[in-house]
């Protein structure tokens, strides 16, 4: 193997067992049957919020909540249609997901809005 002078300094992978993300085992919690989510897109194939003006897609939110990325504000435009779920191969209730997630995002907006400023003298 030729030598180029550098190395990586880590490799590029994502470790799904060391991922730090409250909201994803909040709902894994709730939800143990997203583990089974294969990403296979069926979701994303039928939502209506997925065009060229939402930009919403079922599939991209799951994985960003799974790796621990920052969720995208597109998946607020859910409409609760329920498609997701009738179409996956899974049989994953992936509308109970949005709900769960806007109950997460309602509870955090209270708790930094009711939260006592830090820097009182």
């Amino acid at each position: 193997m030729k030598d180029f002078g550098f190395k990586p300094v880590r490799p590029n992978v994502i470790d799904l067992a060391t991922v730090q993300n409250r909201t994803w085992t909040d709902i894994l919690r709730l939800h143990p049957e997203m583990r089974s989510c294969i990403s296979c897109g069926a979701c994303a194939a039928v939502c209506p919020n997925n065009n060229e003006l939402t930009k919403m897609s079922v599939r991209r939110t799951i994985i960003e909540l799974r790796h621990g990325l920052p969720l995208t504000s597109e998946w607020q435009n859910c409409q609760m249609c329920n498609r997701c779920s009738l179409v996956c191969p899974k049989g994953l209730n992936t509308r109970s997901i949005f709900f769960r997630l806007n109950t997460f995002e309602a509870l955090n907006d209270h708790n930094q809005t009711n939260a006592e400023p830090t820097n009182r003298k």
